[in-house]
């Protein structure tokens, strides 16, 4: 049994759907995914992806301004996504919220509901 958010359930949904595959199978196949020694393939295609935005950044005629610091808009900007990317590639995934959601007085959480 996995509990998903609400939020997330309907897309959840219309994605097994579409491959033709159960609940069931989709979230076996994600944590196969999550587990595997190939796990940082994600992390490698989202630092891809950061790289490309910022070689577009880098040449945007928009993010040439220049600060009083004398480092432009593009620096700026690439600078914190290098930040990011940093942090990525030192432990292996992103920042991500700890804080646990409130129960109700059922015991069950209220933004969560069972796919299966």
């Amino acid at each position: 049994m996995v509990y998903v958010f609400r939020r997330d359930l309907a897309e959840i949904k219309a994605y097994a759907k579409q491959h033709k595959i159960s609940l069931s199978q989709l979230a076996r196949e994600a944590l196969k995914i999550r587990m595997s020694k190939d796990s940082d393939q994600y992390i490698n295609g989202l630092n891809d992806g950061l790289d490309l935005g910022m070689e577009e950044i880098r040449k945007s005629n928009w993010a040439q301004m220049t600060f009083p610091s004398g480092k432009t808009f593009a620096e700026l900007i690439c600078e914190e996504l290098e930040r990011k990317k940093h942090g990525l590639r030192n432990t292996g995934k992103g920042k991500r919220s700890t804080q646990k959601a409130e129960r109700n007085p059922e015991g069950s959480d209220p933004s969560l509901d069972e796919a299966n």
